[in-house]
């Protein structure tokens, strides 16, 4: 009997966290303007800075583009402004976006569970970014690694799983991380 409640309490609990994530609609409950305290974390745990965030998402044209106007004041680094947009190529592409930094540079995004994915590199690094609508604002989380492996390992696999008897795995460590939770400004 308790084995029974507790898978209850468990799906009970799995169906309201999927209720959550489907709760945001974009751009419907993106759209306005969001503020925050941006920590930037490194190797060292002694080190971390920050830098005020002021983030505004508007609708330019229905369904198909939107500002994406990110702030930054730090002490340390200054102030700095994304001032980019949100396009939506086509109704072909389910929830991929293009984050267009009107320089010539566009970034794939994917829309997932209230959160955009997006992957890049640059200058050799690679970066990967997350920004969710969540309860109250927007988290957005960036960390970024190397573009060489910090480490090459192998596994022996049956080649009739697989296909080949070798399977080869990069790592790429995290040498920096930003993250702020963006609330809402009462509008």
């Amino acid at each position: 009997m308790k084995n029974i409640i507790l898978v209850l309490c468990f799906f009970s609990l799995l169906s309201s966290s999927i209720a959550q994530i489907n709760s945001y609609d974009f751009p419907e409950d993106w759209i306005g303007e969001y503020t925050g305290t941006m920590l930037m974390y490194y190797p060292t745990a002694s080190r971390v800075d920050t830098s005020d965030v002021f983030f505004e998402l508007k609708e330019l044209v229905s369904d198909s583009l939107w500002t994406y106007t990110m702030s930054y004041d730090s002490q340390k680094y200054g102030q700095s402004t994304k001032d980019y947009l949100i396009v939506k190529p086509s109704e072909d592409h389910q929830q991929l976006y293009h984050l267009d930094e009107k320089d010539g540079i566009i970034i794939e995004m994917r829309l997932m569970a209230n959160t955009f994915y997006s992957n890049f590199s640059v200058m050799g690094s690679y970066l990967s970014s997350r920004m969710e609508r969540v309860e109250g604002g927007i988290a957005f989380e960036i960390f970024t690694t190397k573009e060489e492996s910090s480490n090459e390992s192998y596994a022996l696999v049956d080649p009739k799983d697989y296909g080949v008897d070798t399977i080869k795995v990069n790592s790429f460590v995290p040498f920096t991380v930003q993250r702020v939770f963006l609330a809402e400004v009462d509008k």
